[in-house]
């Protein structure tokens, strides 16, 4: 699976990049799902194969590396790296 899975609401600015492929060889899904009502700000990427929640937003130049799960209500703000595997909770 390679699909970007964009839920209703997300805002994405034109130079973010959402389902960035991988060189990485995993064994889990390779797709990407952003929840409803994200705000991903410019220059951020977002790999396929995490999973992020409802009312996700990124600061400017925000990389969330694959393998990553992001709950509800998280915000990461502007030039922050989450790597590979990351479990966030909600509401961080």
């Amino acid at each position: 699976m390679s699909d970007v899975v964009v839920q209703g609401g997300v805002q994405i600015d034109a130079t973010a990049i959402l389902g960035y492929p991988s060189t990485r060889e995993s064994g889990h899904a390779a797709g990407l799902v952003v929840g409803p009502d994200a705000r991903v700000r410019s220059g951020s990427t977002i790999y396929l194969g995490s999973r992020i929640g409802a009312r996700f937003q990124t600061g400017h130049n925000v990389v969330v590396r694959e393998e990553c799960m992001i709950g509800d209500d998280v915000s990461v703000w502007s030039n922050t790296v989450i790597d590979y595997g990351c479990h966030i909770g909600d509401r961080v």
